[in-house]
């Protein structure tokens, strides 16, 4: 007398516990990737609204350059490190700019801040991006020769590169002179990280007190 042979794969009970595990192995790598991802564009967006507000108050201060009441130092001021061709480095930008104070609309109150913008490399080990520091110091005014305040206008600062447009060129490297207290034009751009890509930003200024309007009196 023979034995019947078992049944060879799976019952349905074992297809149904299966194909359970498999559904929530599925959802926790779906819920995870959700998760990770919404992150990642919470800290991109967060980058890209820093970029901004950096680009936004560099625009505010070229718009209000004013002539500098510091005899020793020029009015404005780029400094880039030579770097190849095309290529963009660290510059340092400083210049002369009138204020007043908020939310007073006095011009008693006016004062002349002396503002330097400026990238500092990040620590040995910490990556390639710098942070973008904006100093101001007021040289006339209410608040003359108080300390130098420095804030913090933009991490992760890979390239800072500031061109002017004193006459027809553009060029990296330029100080004020008797004749000529302001270029015509700033171009910056920059650089920075975000956790997943590389991001850049480039924008010009027109500054007015670069270009002042030749009037004709009437015959």
């Amino acid at each position: 007398m023979t034995r019947n042979a078992p049944p060879s794969g799976m019952t349905l009970i074992e297809l149904i516990v299966a194909l359970g595990v498999a559904t929530l192995v599925f959802m926790s790598s779906v819920s995870v990737y959700l998760v990770v991802t919404a992150s990642l564009r919470r800290q991109q967006d967060k980058t890209h609204s820093a970029a901004a507000s950096a680009l936004d108050q560099l625009r505010h201060d070229l718009a209000s350059c004013a002539q500098s009441i510091s005899s020793n130092r020029p009015a404005f001021e780029v400094e880039c490190p030579a770097h190849e061709t095309n290529v963009p480095g660290l510059a340092s930008l400083a210049f002369s700019t009138g204020r007043i104070p908020s939310p007073e609309d006095d011009f008693s109150r006016l004062e002349i801040e002396r503002v330097h913008y400026g990238v500092v490399p990040a620590p040995p080990g910490e990556g390639d991006g710098g942070t973008l520091i904006r100093e101001t110091m007021t040289l006339w005014g209410p608040n003359a020769f108080a300390p130098a305040v420095s804030n913090p206008v933009m991490q992760g600062v890979t390239a800072f590169d500031v061109s002017v447009l004193p006459d027809s060129l553009w060029t990296n490297t330029w100080k004020s002179t008797t004749r000529t207290l302001f270029p015509r034009a700033v171009r910056i751009r920059m650089d920075w990280r975000t956790a997943v890509t590389s991001e850049t930003a480039t924008v010009d200024v027109f500054i007015p007190a670069g270009n002042p309007i030749q009037v004709t009196a009437g015959k």
